[in-house]
């Protein structure tokens, strides 16, 4: 038999500064940025797998503003999206610069487009 508890909401461990709240930007630093693989059964009549590129990067972020400790968050995104803002984030990794990104109304994030 196998207990567990309810599922609970609890009080928070640190409030949110006064900045996050849905549909301000905020800067954040990002620290690195990886590719999102997929599991795919290889072709052919095969019990293999393949890890496959899925066209999206994980991007994690470092934001320091308000919150002490620094909190780390990352974001998904899908390249074809954000083809233009690679180039970016990646530059912005190497120089360690801070981002805008937007606070949705669930507090999740996205990066800001550069227009062009």
């Amino acid at each position: 038999m196998l207990a567990t508890p309810k599922n609970k909401l609890s009080e928070p461990v640190t409030s949110l500064p006064s900045n996050v709240y849905p549909g301000n930007s905020i800067e954040g630093t990002p620290n690195e940025i990886k590719i999102r693989y997929l599991k795919r059964r290889r072709s052919g009549n095969s019990d293999t797998y393949q890890n496959v590129d899925s066209g999206e990067r994980y991007i994690s972020f470092e934001f320091k503003s308000g919150f002490n400790p620094p909190v780390y968050v990352t974001t998904l995104i899908d390249l074809n999206e954000y083809t233009d803002e690679i180039a970016n984030i990646e530059q912005s990794i190497k120089a360690k610069l801070a981002m805008t990104v937007e606070i949705k109304e669930d507090l999740g994030f996205y990066l800001t487009k550069t227009s062009k």
